[in-house]
């Protein structure tokens, strides 16, 4: 399943095909040099290197190219297989910018298509059964799975940090 290609929130400089962009062919996301880029689809790695993307990286496979443009630094190999959610790069400010930040483009049937509309379709938004939801102090296999959802979404989830309730402020 597609996971987002760098942290959720992270500020959309540039939409795909915009009045003022008409022929802008992917999402500019805002970046500091280094930030953790992450595959959004499960294939293989086929570096890119040009004047306008600079350091680029592209994961063919189910039935999807995505690529990954302005990277400072690429973290795996040409060829390589890789699965949704694994870190393969940093964001930089390589090629034609006119500052840090990560490009992100899908291909679809040879075409570009819009990458937000992309991520929002294939990933599942649908509502956890009620059977299948959590209560405090829940523990085994759910659990697991749970944790293991969430570090493949949110790569910098940790489960041992422990949350304490607030107390009722005083009146």
């Amino acid at each position: 399943m597609p996971t987002h290609p760098i942290a959720p929130g992270t500020r959309v400089t540039s939409g795909f095909r915009t009045k003022s962009r008409p022929d802008h062919d992917g999402t500019d996301y805002a970046a500091k040099v280094g930030t953790k880029v992450y595959a959004a689809n499960s294939g293989t790695v086929e570096w890119r290197t040009n004047e306008r993307a600079g350091t680029n990286i592209q994961i063919a496979g189910e039935g999807v190219t995505t690529g990954y443009s302005h990277l400072s630094k690429r973290l795996v190999s040409d060829g390589a297989k890789v699965k949704a959610g694994d870190l393969i790069g940093l964001s930089g400010a390589t090629g034609n910018v006119t500052g840090p930040h990560m490009h992100f483009y899908v291909i679809k049937a040879g075409k570009f298509i819009n990458p937000t509309t992309w991520l929002k379709s294939t990933t599942s938004s649908t509502k956890p059964k009620a059977s299948s939801v959590l209560k405090e102090g829940s523990k085994g296999e759910k659990v697991r799975i749970l944790q293991a959802g969430l570090r493949k979404a949110y790569p910098a989830y940790r489960w041992n940090v422990s949350v304490k309730p607030r107390k009722p402020a005083d009146r």
